[in-house]
Parts: C-alpha cells; structure tokens; sequence
C-alpha cells in the first residue's frame, strides 16, 4: 500500500527504496511501542494475534473489549456482523505480494524486527 502511494509521486522502479524505507519506519515504531510499555501499566495494552482474528474478528473484539472494561453491546456485536456480511473476505481480490519485489528478505525483516518476534512471536510460535 505505501509503494503504491509512492509510485503515484515518485518512481515505480524505486521499490526497493521504499520498502528499506517502510521496514526502517514501521522496525522503529515497533521499538518505540514496546518501549513504552516498560513505563506503563500492562493494563493500558492488549496484544492480538492476528491469526486470532482472522479466525473470529467480532470474539476477537470482545476479548479486547474486556480488556479495557468495555460492555459488548448486542447492538455492536450485530453491527460488526452486519459489516462482516456485507464485505465477505472471499469476495475480495486477494494481495499478492513476494518480497523479492521490493528488495526485502524474511531474514531482513526478522532482523528488523527481532526484538518484537523474540517477545511476541517466537513464544507464541512455541520456540
């Protein structure tokens, strides 16, 4: 998304300079995120796992609803549902991306990303 936002301004042959730019932007955001909650109270985050809510988006919601205290309503919970009916996942285009097109790599962007998937992901993972 950010590259085609890019190419609209810039050169469509500068993917790789977008995408270093976008994984530096997004690695430095994660850090800075996690940063922060080693001065907060835990009770101020909710983590969500994002095979969590692709398999139950509206159970998902609810869980972080509790989190911070907040009333699932019957209205909201037919609202979210309503939504869900009318802009089925399946009816959409899929996104097909390969990495390789924008000069990345999996071991970049785990590099990148190493302290967030050593926290949340790798334990997760089991590893």
């Amino acid at each position: 998304m950010n590259f085609a936002m890019w190419a609209l301004y810039g050169d469509p042959s500068e993917a790789h300079i977008a995408a270093a730019q976008w994984q530096e932007r997004l690695a430095w955001g994660t850090n800075r995120a996690m940063e922060s909650r080693t001065r907060y109270s835990a009770d101020r985050f909710a983590d969500i796992w994002f095979k969590d809510v692709m398999k139950d988006p509206i159970a998902e919601v609810e869980r972080v609803y509790g989190i911070f205290g907040i009333e699932m309503t019957q209205a909201a919970r037919a609202g979210m549902q309503a939504w869900r009916d009318r802009n089925p996942r399946d009816k959409r285009p899929p996104h097909e991306y390969e990495l390789s097109e924008y000069g990345l790599t999996r071991e970049g962007i785990c590099e990148a990303f190493a302290e967030y998937r050593k926290r949340f992901i790798l334990p997760r993972q089991g590893k």
